[in-house]
């Protein structure tokens, strides 16, 4: 194999810190002139002056002969596993002649009808957006169900997951202990035989930290795969991470002749045709390959690769990604927005991009291989496929291919190829319970059968260890399956636990223990008393001239009221809400928040400018000030039912903006549903809890005095209309 590179031939522009999927290359033009078959685009796909060719399959010997006559004195390289040849386009890549070479020499080839395909050895690069050092967390396990595809299996030592890249940090803590020896594709040479793998840029090591880094083990994140081991192929040849198309196939290609069983490329060069003839090579000899779909929102429509998993990036609400590309082509998509792993240096970082989703949908693939190693590629990806959560039109649509990738979903179908096993009982960790408020638990939720045989409990302790009960609830939990009821005991603190044990009614049983943590429960808010609240919150609305904090509301007197269905207003500089203004505006939002279960809630406001929150005449939330639109939370512990809640808002100048969300008792944070808002019975004038003959004696006295607590019917105005509205609510009885 002829190894010699032409130097002047590397001319190499851009960065690839925001470098995604170069735009459609061969797709029909509307216009009446000449296309060039090929366009580069700077930072993403550039010429080299090299093509990769491949004769057409069957042509006689005296065809091929005459093929290979063509590019005889040109070619630079011959792949016997693929039969592709890197030939030389031109010697020269002057500024104004970018391509000319390598169309004209693609057109003569593809008109001689003795070669498959004639394309650019392109210039990669790497398909990522540059990192967020503040992204929290890895959102995206919890997404693809992780922790319970982990409760199978983390994976084993002996499958070895690949990556064509930038190089990785030989020494991160997350990485160094799982690495195997690689490959140097821009040199030819084998690790083990003095190649390089060492980190150029900082994706590669990002990429495989997504895809297998080191688990369980007290530091940093986790990756998909616990157990498997790490092949880095680096095929950058410089800090830019520029790679030559061909050292990217050819590693790949190495990547599974050398023991790996995936391999995943992160950059772009998704659209031609050599990339369909390594993924065929790679199947045939018993791995799979994986390709970025790329980042410039492209409708791949126009090829699709039937050996090669394409992936598109999802975000943390399973939508297509704003860059990610999609389309028939797309096989799967994965958690690619904000992905949290490695970095250069010994650091963790979020990054975003295809390039992070391929590695996700990579270690999924290596985890079916984890569990049952005899499966072949075929049938990993079908699994893979087929246990997608489902995104778009339904099955495998031309949008989202089969959908997000889910960890959980493929391990149990990996697992049941295995054979018949018992079903296996996880513990579980009730965050608390009160005494005398029953706990429901679903302790089914996180246990599971890999023969797919259903589940049952047919076991538990009436008695936990600390004195508390224990009851069965059939049927009620998802599904119809059943649940247990833990009651605490009285004047006890701490941790109580109690065990069950589930059958699958042919290979065994299983036992697991139930952890719960008993709070004190006189540190929880208890309801306050909402009879006959009906849907909605009540606004007031100031004007609030020459302020810099909130104002003391209970001093300035309305100009408007209304009734909203909840608080969901993103910042604009016009009117605010339906307050009419959209300069100096004040709003007193009041009204009952109705919480699911008993738990620590934490509210947040997001506010442009101030604004506070309370529950009861406690203050939970306090984002005062002259500032845009910013974000300040506070928790609370609260009992099952309504509280009693108060939003105040004040806006200076500029943009005007209010948001509340919750999160606790079971919901994920989230604005504030109009199901969890209530408003106060308006006949309960007094506000005792009861519609009674006080509330309408007091209602006649404000009513007779025109104050502004008589305007029922929140018009504006004190007048027989309110009177009307408040007796028709008070013969109701609300």
């Amino acid at each position: 194999m002829t190894t010699s590179r032409l130097a002047s031939i590397l001319l190499v522009c851009g960065t690839i810190g925001s470098a995604s999927l170069a735009g459609p290359i061969e797709r029909p033009s509307t216009s009446t002139a000449p296309q060039p078959r090929y366009v580069e685009k700077i930072g993403e796909l550039e010429f080299s002056g090299q093509l990769i060719v491949r004769p057409a399959r069957g042509l006689t010997d005296q065809q091929r002969a005459q093929a290979l006559a063509r590019i005889h004195d040109i070619t630079l390289k011959h792949y016997h596993e693929v039969d592709e040849f890197v030939v030389l386009a031109t010697a020269s890549n002057a500024l104004g002649s970018r391509g000319v070479a390598e169309n004209a020499l693609s057109d003569e080839l593809m008109a001689t009808g003795l070669f498959q395909y004639a394309v650019p050895n392109w210039i990669c690069y790497p398909v990522a957006t540059p990192n967020d050092p503040i992204f929290p967390s890895q959102w995206h396990h919890q997404n693809m169900q992780s922790e319970l595809g982990w409760n199978i299996s983390t994976g084993i030592p002996s499958i070895i997951t690949a990556y064509t890249d930038t190089g990785i940090d030989l020494t991160h803590p997350d990485l160094a202990a799982k690495r195997v020896p690689g490959f140097d594709a821009p040199n030819d040479l084998a690790e083990v035989d003095g190649g390089s793998v060492a980190e150029l840029h900082g994706h590669g090591t990002h990429v495989a930290g997504c895809g297998a880094a080191i688990s369980d083990n007290g530091i940093g994140v986790a990756g998909v795969n616990w157990q498997a081991r790490i092949m880095m192929i680096r095929v950058a040849f410089d800090s830019s991470g520029g790679a030559y198309y061909d050292d990217l196939l050819q590693g790949a290609r190495w990547a599974i002749e050398n023991g790996a069983k995936t391999v995943s490329a992160s950059y772009s060069g998704i659209a031609f045709e050599p990339i369909q003839t390594t993924g065929a090579y790679i199947k045939s000899i018993g791995g799979l390959y994986f390709y970025a779909a790329g980042n410039d929102s492209a409708n791949l429509n126009w090829f699709d690769w039937p050996d090669v998993i394409v992936v598109g990036a999802s975000d943390s609400g399973d939508n297509r990604a704003w860059f990610s590309a999609y389309g028939p082509a797309v096989d799967v998509f994965a958690p690619g927005d904000g992905i949290w792993a490695p970095t250069w240096g010994g650091g963790y970082a979020a990054w975003s991009g295809t390039s992070m989703a391929t590695p996700v949908a990579n270690g999924v693939a290596s985890l079916i291989w984890s569990i049952n190693p005899n499966l072949t590629p075929d049938q990993v990806e079908q699994i893979l496929f087929t246990s997608c959560d489902d995104l778009g039109a339904p099955g495998n649509d031309d949008f989202y291919g089969w959908g997000r990738v889910n960890v959980y979903k493929a391990a149990l179908a990996a697992a049941a190829t295995t054979g018949p096993t018992p079903p296996t009982a996880n513990d579980d960790n009730v965050s608390f319970a009160i005494f005398g408020e029953p706990k429901t638990v679903d302790v089914l939720a996180n246990d599971y059968d890999l023969n797919g045989d259903p589940i049952t409990i047919i076991a538990f302790d009436a008695a936990t260890t600390q004195g508390g009960s224990v009851s069965l609830s059939m049927g009620t939990g998802p599904g119809g399956r059943d649940q247990l009821v833990y009651n605490a005991p009285s004047s006890y603190v701490g941790q109580d636990t109690f065990q069950y044990t589930i059958t699958d009614g042919i290979s065994g049983n299983d036992s697991a223990i139930v952890t719960v943590n008993v709070a004190d429960g006189a540190l929880f808010r208890n309801p306050d008393n909402s009879i006959g609240a009906g849907p909605g919150i009540d606004v007031d609305y100031f004007v609030t001239v020459g302020y810099s904090s909130l104002p003391n509301f209970d001093n300035l007197t309305p100009y408007a009221r209304d009734v909203v269905t909840t608080i969901n207003y993103p910042s604009t500089g016009g009117v605010f809400a339906t307050s009419g203004r959209s300069e100096e505006v004040g709003a007193v939002f009041t009204g009952f928040v109705n919480v699911p279960s008993t738990d620590q809630y934490t509210f947040y406001t997001e506010s442009d400018d101030g604004s506070k929150l309370y529950i009861g005449a406690t203050e939970v939330v306090n984002n005062d000030g002259l500032h845009g639109m910013q974000e300040r939370s506070g928790t609370i512990n609260l009992k099952k039912g309504t509280h009693l809640i108060k939003v105040t808002f004040w806006e200076n100048f500029g943009g005007a903006g209010l948001i509340i969300r919750v999160a606790g008792g079971g919901v994920s944070k989230q604005v504030i549903p109009a199901s969890m808002w209530l408003r106060p019975c308006g006949a309960d004038f007094d506000q005792s809890g009861f519609v009674d003959l006080d509330d309408y004696i007091a209602f006649i006295a404000a009513f007779e005095e025109g104050i502004d607590e008589a305007d029922f019917d929140r018009s504006g105005f004190v007048d027989t209309d309110d009177f009307d509205a408040f007796v028709y609510a008070f013969e109701e009885g609300c």
